[in-house]
């Protein structure tokens, strides 16, 4: 990776940000008013030639950034910007451009349609060089002067343009929620509204705590009882905004990756909140508080846990988040109904899995009727069943999933939870469930659904199944293959990814990447038997490349264990060893190089070449020629 302030950026006016190595993520405090640099300062240079990434100030020398996520949206802006100094990120464009007013983000529309962003004063962009969490680099596009954009051009992209060149963007309010306590503190009691100016039913101004350099990055919600700070993506309830005023946290703690307020914090604001702001708890709050205390180690070790309760043996648990990935035409819908069915009559899937007698509820977004009842009559003939009442469907529903527990989406599939009594319920697919404010390929969003979803399934007792997209093309491996942010996968318990080649289109590859509970299994297909009258599924024994790959490894490794010089403990050795005789052997990814080496030593011990004799720790056992 090599970062080189281009020509463009070299006004001492320009300002810099330093970022984490591994994400967009400035490193500085209060980096957009005190702790930037100029392009030739010291500082700078050798966080460069530490290998991190840079960012550019927006707003510096009145230097902005039109931010376009949607690659095929980029001829579409490119005939309103014209020419300009362009950088291609891994997902889009950033288009530099001048203008000799100070302005603030806003969204980038053509048509009503929302594709990007406009980064202003406030906002920071990735310089070309520096390299994303995955490894892609940003590179330059287009490397010429950059242009000043007119206010005609900018009416155009954020449509009409207000006359204080100002914009006013209210913060997605659905992404926060509260504690029980938050609703027994008005943040009208703590905020000064009468240095704050209205918008709707909102109010905004200076940060009452780091300030603003545009004088409008703090916003709040009475009505919702919320606060949000744009200089830190950060926000939350009263509770945690009274934390923030009185010094026990800090801003960025309430942003997608802080530590939010818990713990020995929250004690000390809650005793703020008795003191100063007389709040009386409950019983109900009682009951809450006696909840958040710290459990000893000894404690946890005279704890009786039940065992996991599978609805499908080793592939989909009670109670849990499951994630079933695959490219458009790879099954994952229909293999998930037929998942369904079979746990509804207690039959073995694919005659090989155990199932739970189990009830699910079926949301789809995306199928239509006539679909969905033809393929239901498919899969049960192939099953011998008739149909039942221990499916039901959502059709359609226009559902959205939120970060707020109290949004109506949310609390409207509670209602429909309780009232059908659901042990599984499947989201067809995901990306129809985010509402127009939510953004796939950002942690933040993405947690904050995943989190609701957690509580939901744990408050009733459910396994969530989101059945979502991969990346259509590339040469990503495993998880990375999944469309959006890596928090995806973070969140779930189990990820299934689906995989059907067109050459092939009788078998689906199906790997298991993820498993909280167990060993991941090792990849298998499964052969589709399917007419006009049935769709017929069963296990495959057609190899499968992760598969083949396990076998060429535990080969190699074969070699290794019968050269190796083995000292007085006798032929003995462990998993680490294995790896790091063979780091990027099989695989360059270290992740997914593991799996092979496990896969390659399971191998071993169905061939009796080695067996297990504790975690993590093998002996190898004589062969024929030895004896």
């Amino acid at each position: 990776m090599t970062i080189e302030i281009p020509n463009q950026l070299k006004d001492e006016n320009c300002r810099f940000v330093r970022l984490d190595r591994r994400t967009k993520r400035p490193i500085d405090k209060e980096w957009t008013k005190d702790n930037n640099f100029k392009g030739d300062s010291e500082e700078l240079k050798k966080h460069i030639e530490e290998g991190n990434n840079i960012g550019f100030l927006c707003g510096s020398n009145d230097v902005y950034v039109i931010d376009v996520d949607d690659k095929s949206k980029f001829d579409d802006i490119f005939k309103i910007v014209g020419e300009t100094f362009i950088v291609e990120t891994p997902r889009g464009y950033h288009l530099y451009v001048k203008h000799p007013n100070k302005l603030r983000k806003g969204k980038l529309k053509i048509e009503g349609k929302l594709i990007g962003d406009f980064q202003a004063v406030g906002e920071q962009v990735v310089l070309a060089g520096s390299m994303n969490e995955k490894g892609n680099e940003y590179k330059i596009y287009r490397d010429v002067p950059i242009k000043e954009i007119s206010k005609e051009s900018l009416g155009q992209l954020m449509g009409e343009f207000p006359k204080r060149e100002f914009i006013v963007e209210s913060p997605n309010w659905s992404q926060y929620s509260k504690t029980p306590l938050s609703d027994k503190i008005s943040i009208d009691s703590l905020v000064d509204k009468s240095k704050l100016k209205k918008y709707n039913d909102e109010f905004y101004g200076v940060h009452p705590v780091h300030g603003s350099t545009t004088g409008m990055n703090f916003f709040i919600n009475p009505s919702k009882n919320l606060w949000h700070c744009f200089r830190c993506s950060s926000g939350g309830d009263a509770l945690s905004y009274l934390s923030l005023i009185e010094g026990v946290c800090k801003c960025e703690d309430f942003s997608s990756g802080g530590k939010r307020l818990r713990g020995a914090d929250f004690m000390k604001v809650l005793d703020v909140a008795k003191k100063k702001h007389k709040i009386k708890l409950d019983d109900v709050h009682k009951e809450f508080l006696e909840k958040v205390r710290i459990i000893t180690d000894k404690e946890l070790s005279e704890l009786e846990l039940e065992e996991i309760d599978w609805i499908i043996k080793d592939i989909i648990p009670g109670v849990s988040l499951v994630l079933i990935a695959g490219k458009t035409g790879s099954m994952k819908s229909i293999m998930t109904t037929y998942m369904a069915f079979a746990c509804c009559y207690g039959l073995d899937f694919l005659g090989k899995f155990p199932t739970k007698n189990t009830k699910w509820l079926y949301i789809d977004e995306e199928n239509p009727k006539r679909i969905t009842k033809s393929r239901n009559v498919l899969i049960r003939k192939g099953l011998g069943v008739e149909p039942t009442e221990n499916f039901g469907y959502l059709l359609h529903a226009g559902m959205k999933l939120v970060g707020n527990q109290k949004n109506e989406f949310i609390q409207t599939l509670i209602k429909f939870i309780k009232e059908f009594g659901p042990d599984v319920v499947v989201l067809d697919s995901l990306v129809r469930f985010l509402s127009a404010a939510t953004d796939e390929n950002k942690a933040g969003d993405i947690s904050d659904i995943f989190t609701t979803l957690r509580q939901i399934s744990i408050d009733n007792k459910v396994t969530f199944i989101i059945i979502h997209h991969m990346n259509k093309a590339g040469d990503k491996k495993g998880v990375d293959r999944v469309r959006g942010s890596t928090d995806i996968v973070n969140a779930v318990d189990v990820a299934l990814l689906f995989d059907r080649d067109s050459t092939t289109p009788q078998y689906i590859s199906i790997s298991q990447e993820k498993n909280r509970y167990e060993k991941e299994l090792e990849p298998f297909n499964i052969l589709v038997e399917s007419d006009e009258e049935k769709f017929g599924f069963s296990v495959s024994n057609r190899i499968t490349k992760e598969q083949d790959k396990a076998s060429k490894a535990a080969s190699e490794i074969t070699k290794w264990l019968e050269q190796k010089e083995w000292g007085e403990s006798g032929k003995e050795f462990e998993t680490s060893e294995v790896l790091e005789n063979f780091s990027q052997h099989f695989d360059r990814k270290y992740e997914r190089n593991r799996k092979i080496v496990q896969g390659a030593l399971a191998k071993l011990i169905v061939w009796d070449k080695i067996e297990r004799i504790g975690r993590g720790r093998y002996k190898m056992l004589n062969t024929e020629t030895e004896e």
